[in-house]
C-alpha cells in the first residue's frame, strides 16, 4: 500500500471520529449486559475488528483496512 500522509491520516480520524458517539452506545451496552458481560462483548470486537484490519493489510485492501480501522474505533 505504502505510507502516505493522506492514508496514514485517514487511518487515525477514521478511528477517532466514531469515538464521539460510541461513549453512549458502549455505556448502553454495559447497562444493558451488566460490566463483564459488556466489557467481554467488547474485548472480542476489538480483537475481530483489529482481525480484520490485519486481513486487509495482508490482502493489501485499502477498503478492507478502513472498515476494520472504523469497527475498531467504535469498539475500543
Amino acid at each position: 500500500i505504502g505510507y502516505h500522509r493522506v492514508i496514514i491520516s485517514t487511518f487515525l480520524s477514521i478511528f477517532a471520529f466514531p469515538n464521539i458517539l460510541s461513549a453512549l452506545f458502549i455505556g448502553y451496552l454495559i447497562d444493558f449486559f451488566e460490566i463483564y458481560k459488556g466489557f467481554v462483548i467488547l474485548v472480542f470486537a476489538v480483537a475481530f475488528f483489529q482481525g480484520v484490519v490485519a486481513v486487509g493489510a495482508y490482502m493489501e485492501n485499502y477498503y478492507i483496512m478502513l472498515a476494520g480501522r472504523l469497527f475498531f474505533g467504535i469498539s475500543s
